[in-house]
């Protein structure tokens, strides 16, 4: 059986990486395999935003037939109660600018992820923008039905090819930016032309506001410990 599981950013793909091959993540756009368990587990970085998101997993399916697909990353807490750290497995997953929904449709691989410690279910909507204080984080909120949800870019494009492929999907995501919590950064205006938010652009901003360094720092962290947490999940979902 092969296992896919995809991450927008290399970061958010490393400790997984290390701890199946003791290699690096691929980088964006490429993707690597392995054998772990029996089964043969590929790890795709798809770059950020959504459209990146479907073209990839696109390719993906149609060069590789994979049996399922395990989504990672992180994302932002869009209700109250999800702090920093939680990991939130998809119920269903909504684009937030047309109100499409898709629901995962294979629900052995729901419950795979449902039964994981200290993961709760919810929704998770994916916005066009990233969500980067309250208002924004809430308008996404807003779009899933009460209940536990996060906001992210990738989601619902990963979802959205998996399901018209029809293959089997479950999507994990771990907050580093709860609800109340500003970015320190406006990363969506950091973005380049393609959607890539750039290592340099940010480096450049940060150096002209040294005030958005502690905040930074502290996101770096949090990602770090968040992609720790998903590789245990997703080694989890694989060996059910």
């Amino acid at each position: 059986m092969r296992i896919v599981v995809v991450a927008a950013l290399a970061a958010e793909l490393a400790p997984l990486a290390r701890r199946l091959a003791r290699r690096p993540p691929p980088p964006a756009g490429g993707w690597w395999s392995c054998r772990a368990g029996g089964r043969e587990i590929t790890l795709v970085t798809t770059g950020d935003g959504a459209r990146r998101a479907r073209q990839a997993v696109e390719a993906l399916v149609a060069l590789a037939r994979p049996r399922v697909l395990v989504g990672v990353g992180c994302a932002g807490g869009a209700t109250p109660g999800l702090g920093a750290g939680d990991v939130l497995v998809a119920e269903r997953v909504i684009d937030e600018a047309s109100g499409e929904i898709v629901i995962p449709p294979d629900s052995r691989w729901q419950r795979r992820g449902r039964a994981l410690p200290g993961v709760v279910a919810g929704s998770i909507v994916s916005a066009p923008r990233i969500a980067r204080d309250r208002e924004a984080k809430a308008r996404a909120g807003a779009a899933a039905p009460p209940g536990p949800t996060a906001v992210d870019l990738e989601s619902w494009a990963w979802a959205g090819a998996a399901a018209g492929a029809g293959l089997p999907f479950v999507l994990l995501r771990g907050v580093t930016d709860p609800l109340d919590e500003r970015l320190p950064l406006d990363f969506e205006g950091l973005r380049g032309a393609a959607g890539v938010l750039g290592r340099g652009r940010v480096l450049l901003a940060a150096s002209r506001r040294p005030a958005s360094w502690p905040g930074l720092l502290r996101l770096r962290g949090r990602l770090r410990a968040v992609a720790g947490r998903l590789a245990d999940c997703a080694l989890e979902v694989a060996a059910a």
